[in-house]
């Protein structure tokens, strides 16, 4: 998996794999169009994650059109 140029270091890594888990989860049907995601806070602990980490992978998905925040 590469890493995004506008993420840096660990998080990046993180923030990727939350991306591709969301996108992953699309393709199988575990989302459907217009299903609540949770809160950040909700999502980071799902993940494992900082809400920082957690916040990053929303606004990629939202930047690829994926998410709506």
């Amino acid at each position: 998996m590469s890493v995004h140029p506008l993420f840096a270091g660990r998080s990046a890594t993180l923030a990727w794999r939350m991306v591709g888990g969301v996108g992953e989860a699309l393709f199988e049907r575990r989302y459907r169009p217009g299903d609540f995601l949770g809160t950040e806070k909700d999502i980071a602990a799902r993940h494992g994650v900082s809400r920082m980490v957690a916040r990053d992978a929303l606004r990629t998905l939202e930047g690829l059109g994926i998410v709506a925040i």
